[in-house]
């Protein structure tokens, strides 16, 4: 939601708590309330990273690391970081991993 104060535009976003804010305040109080979430501790978050599965279909292929990467064109390293749940995927990883293992994409992901 856009808001105008003093003749200039300032964005509000809306999460469930500041919906129930602005349910119960006059628009103008919501300014500054809204924050954005920050990741501050490096403790592992709730959220799965990585392709939870790829390790083990890569090691019942009998493909290596090194294998995979030259097969697939994607860093050595990159697939490590994916098994390990370190990166997030990009589509064209989940589209060429499954690809080479011959595992439909919904595998890779679930």
């Amino acid at each position: 939601m856009i808001s105008r104060e003093n003749g200039r535009a300032s964005v509000v976003c809306i999460t469930g708590k500041s919906l129930a804010m602005l349910l119960e305040k006059p628009f103008s109080g919501l300014k500054g309330e809204c924050q954005m979430n920050k990741h501050t501790g490096k403790g592992k978050s709730s959220k799965p990273h990585g392709l939870p599965h790829l390790r083990n279909l890569r090691q019942r292929k009998g493909l290596s690391l090194g294998q995979l990467a030259d097969l697939t064109g994607i860093r050595r390293n990159t697939i490590s970081h994916l098994e390990d749940g370190r990166v997030d995927p990009q589509p064209y990883h989940v589209r060429l991993l499954a690809r080479v293992l011959e595992v439909p994409q919904f595998d890779l992901v679930s």
